[in-house]
Order: C-alpha cells, then sequence, then structure tokens
C-alpha cells in the first residue's frame, strides 16, 4: 500500500471520495442543523475516511503521528463494525438486500480493513497516546446520544441497540488500546513477518 505509488493513490482518492460523498450523502441534511461547535462529531464514517487518508500519507513520508494515527484507527473500527451491525440488523428484520444496504457494508468492511491496518503501521504508542483517542470518542457518543446528533438509521433498527452498540465499541477499543500500548502491536506485527518469510 505504501510503496506502490498506484495502491496507495487509489486509496487516498477512494477514501476522498468517501469523504466527500458520505458527508454530502449522508449528512447533508443533518449537519445544516447542528451547531457548528459539535461539527466534528457529526460525521462519523466520512471523517474518518479523510482522516485515514491524511494518515496514509503521513505514514508514506516517515511521519510520527502515533496518537492522530490511532484516533484514526479506533474511529475506522468503530465506525465500521456500527455501519455492518446496522444492516446487519436491518436485513435481519427486513430481507431488503437492496443495493445501496450492501454496498454500504461492503465498503464499510473496508474501513474496518484500513483500521486494523493503520494499528499495524504505528509505531509502538504508550497509554497518554491511546487516552485522547479514547477520550474524544467517549464525547462524541455523548453528543451523539447525549445531545441527539447520531447519525440516521433505519427505523427498522432498535434505537437501544444502535446506541448501546456504539458506547460498547467505545469501551472496548478503546480499553484495546490501553492494553496493547507498547506490547500488542509489536507482537502482531511480528507474528506477520514470521509468515511472510515462511
Amino acid at each position: 500500500m505504501l510503496r506502490h505509488g498506484w495502491l496507495f493513490w487509489s486509496f487516498i482518492v477512494a477514501n476522498v471520495i468517501g469523504l466527500l460523498w458520505g458527508t454530502v450523502g449522508w449528512y447533508g441534511t443533518q449537519l445544516p442543523q447542528t451547531p457548528l461547535l459539535w461539527w466534528l462529531f457529526v460525521p462519523d464514517c466520512p471523517l474518518v475516511a479523510g482522516l485515514f487518508a491524511v494518515a496514509l500519507w503521513g505514514q508514506r513520508n516517515g511521519k510520527r503521528w502515533t496518537g492522530f494515527n490511532l484516533w484514526t484507527a479506533m474511529g475506522l473500527i468503530k465506525y465500521g463494525v456500527w455501519t455492518c451491525t446496522v444492516w446487519l440488523a436491518y436485513w435481519a428484520q427486513t430481507q431488503d438486500f437492496f443495493l445501496l444496504s450492501v454496498a454500504m457494508f461492503v465498503t464499510h468492511i473496508g474501513l474496518i480493513a484500513q483500521g486494523i491496518v493503520l494499528l499495524l503501521l504505528t509505531e509502538k504508542w504508550s497509554i497518554r497516546d491511546a487516552l485522547p483517542a479514547f477520550a474524544y470518542y467517549i464525547v462524541a457518543d455523548v453528543v451523539d446520544y447525549g445531545l441527539g446528533h447520531h447519525p440516521t438509521h433505519p427505523f427498522e433498527v432498535s434505537a437501544a441497540l444502535v446506541q448501546w452498540h456504539t458506547v460498547a465499541m467505545t469501551w472496548l477499543l478503546g480499553l484495546g488500546l490501553v492494553a496493547l500500548a507498547k506490547r500488542g502491536v509489536e507482537t502482531a506485527r511480528s507474528t506477520i513477518a514470521v509468515h511472510k518469510t515462511v
């Protein structure tokens, strides 16, 4: 991804398109009704797609943006899983596999994969590096479900499921980043390197 120019730029372009399409297409009517103060917390998936493009550029250019990478990776996994869960719940209720729902499911699996890749590309981090990302997504959940600025979702999907899934993902991922500080991802990288040489 980082070494091959065509692959690198394909990911950059795909994520910038995701940023623009998602912000306008999915959040275009919600953002004008949201106080400007909370805009950073509203376009969840499009925002992290755009952040991944920046993080990927940083990785290719040797930037050590540890905290930024963790913020981005956590959001990619959290909101990728959120979207896939919403569509799985919708399909379970309706059996309505329309094109947009399937396309969003597939592209958000891509978000999850990008989050995992970014974690593997990020150098060792400390607990202090992980805590700002953890704190941001706690605040994001409060903005979404405490202040009512959460993303729209099909009415067939339980609002309680969506809310508590979101909160659970924040805590699982946040505590996971803290637990992996200075050890877990290095172990994962070593395992991948061993498999490459076999």
